[in-house]
This record gives C-alpha cells, sequence and structure tokens, in this order.
C-alpha cells in the first residue's frame, strides 16, 4: 500500500501520539487500524504553516459562514448533510448545492495550493484497493466534501458520535457503515482549550437514547466516564478517528479552531469508500 502524501514543507512530529515524523500517512493500515478497534486515532503533520495561514485566511473572508442549526455558536462554511436532518426542503436545497459549493471552495483555494479535501479525494482513490469517490444518494445526486468549522471562544462540542446511518431517511443511501471516518485538517489551532477528546464506546441507536441528555444531542458524560484518549491538536496535523465512536471537543478558552473537514464511509475494508460532509 503507498502512503498518501500532502504538503512536503509539513511540520514535522513532536510528541508520541503522532504516528510518524513524516508527511505520509498509510490509509488502508490506518483505517483497518481504526475499524478493528486498535486505534482510536491516526495524526500526522500535513500542511505547512504558511498554508494553514492561507487556506484560514480565506475561509474568513467568506460570506456565507453560518452556524450549526443544534450548535449555531460552531462557525460553518459549506453545506452538511446533518443540518438537513428532518427537513426535507434543506435535503434537497444540501444536494442541489454541493456541486456548486465544491467547485466555489476549490476556486477560492485555488492560490493556496488547492483543497486539502480534493487532494484526500484523490489520493484515497489512487491508494486504497477499491478506490474511493464522493458518496451519492441512492437516485443520483452527489453529496458535499469539505466542511471549514471555526470553533471560537466557548464553543464546544459535548459528547456524541456521527451516523450517516441514522441522519438519512430510509433508502437514501445505500448501506451501512461499519465505521465513518472523521477527517480533520487543523488550520489553526487555541492558544488554550479545544481538545479532542476520543472514548472506545461505540453505542448502538437505542443505547444513545437512553443515555441522551434530554433536549440535546449531547451523551450523558456521567454515563460515559472520563475520555480514553485526550489530544491537543497542533497547526497543521491532519487527525482521523472513527466518528461512530463518542468524540468531544472541549470548550475553547482562548483563540480560534479553524479546521477543514469530511467524513470516509468505510463499507467493508473489500469496498470502496464514500466521502462526504
Amino acid at each position: 500500500m503507498n502512503g498518501c502524501t500532502f504538503d512536503s514543507t509539513a511540520l514535522p512530529a513532536t510528541d508520541g501520539d503522532t504516528q510518524s515524523d513524516t508527511d505520509e500517512i498509510h490509509f488502508e493500515d490506518s483505517v483497518k487500524a481504526m475499524v478493528e478497534g486498535e486505534r482510536l486515532h491516526v495524526r500526522v503533520p500535513a500542511l505547512s504553516h504558511r498554508r494553514c495561514v492561507e487556506l484560514a485566511a480565506q475561509i474568513r473572508l467568506h460570506p456565507e459562514i453560518t452556524g450549526y442549526k443544534v450548535a449555531p455558536d460552531i462557525g460553518v462554511l459549506g453545506p452538511t448533510y446533518f443540518d438537513t436532518v428532518g427537513s426535507s426542503d434543506d435535503e434537497m436545497r444540501y444536494f442541489d448545492n454541493a456541486v456548486p459549493a465544491i467547485r466555489a471552495m476549490r476556486s477560492a483555494f485555488h492560490r493556496c495550493g488547492g483543497s486539502p479535501i480534493d487532494a484526500l479525494r484523490l489520493q484515497l482513490d489512487e491508494d486504497w484497493p477499491f478506490g474511493a469517490r464522493l458518496l451519492r444518494s441512492t437516485d443520483g445526486r452527489v453529496t458535499y466534501a469539505g466542511a471549514a468549522r471555526i470553533f471560537g471562544e466557548g464553543s464546544e462540542a459535548r459528547p456524541h458520535t456521527d451516523r450517516i446511518d441514522w441522519d438519512a431517511p430510509v433508502g437514501r443511501f445505500s448501506g451501512v457503515p461499519i465505521a465513518q471516518i472523521a477527517v480533520n485538517f487543523y488550520l489553526e489551532t487555541a492558544e488554550r482549550g479545544g481538545e479532542l477528546c476520543l472514548w472506545s464506546e461505540r453505542p448502538d441507536r437505542g443505547e444513545y437514547e437512553r443515555h441522551r441528555v434530554p433536549g440535546d444531542y449531547s451523551l450523558d458524560q456521567a454515563w460515559l466516564g472520563s475520555p480514553d484518549e485526550i489530544l491537543m491538536p497542533r497547526q497543521g496535523e491532519l487527525i482521523l478517528m472513527d466518528a461512530q465512536r463518542v468524540h468531544a471537543v472541549r470548550p475553547v478558552i482562548q483563540g480560534e479552531r479553524v479546521t477543514l473537514s469530511c467524513f470516509i464511509l468505510v463499507f467493508g475494508l473489500d469496498r470502496e469508500l464514500l466521502i462526504y460532509s
């Protein structure tokens, strides 16, 4: 399996949590390790400081930054399927805007060395034995990939999981993924706070609802207990983790946390990968 490489001027690794001190990631080994529960995350340096600054500047200049419906304090640029849950009109707008939004983001990032999400998609397709492509609905509508997110001071993501098979109406997409790998390129990290917390728990839907905080998307932290891993992301890193397992972002105390993100759906280690936001 060939490694997937990104920016040749990537930051070097500086602690034991980082998989390697190069800008190479072996997707086949990494995905398999996360699917089988051998690793909760994989992290590698991916983007140079200069490129991170340029990409983050382009995101902040964009006039269409909004917030999640359930977490309006988190800034979001680009359509996300999660925000269509419960609204057929929002879902239709999501599909209608997917390709124009991909092209608009690609254009915005053209002078910054291109979109890291585009590079990820291409190299996954080249390197994964069974290929990779954008997720499409059963009637052929393409999804978006490459959401930018801004956590300002006070912003957080409480403990939760991400499941396309729970979010989508029955029959919208084919199959049920065995893992939903969250991809985050860290363009800017908080000076204080904003740690990524990971748990090994992968609750089924009934268990999630039993331990869900009333009126909120999140899980009861008393039931969860302490995180199994706590990571402080560094600028330029790419961090992968299985979002079907519980995860959270601690409140940002000082500074901002800016990422580019998408999901990689894994339906089997002998199946193609499907990508969306």
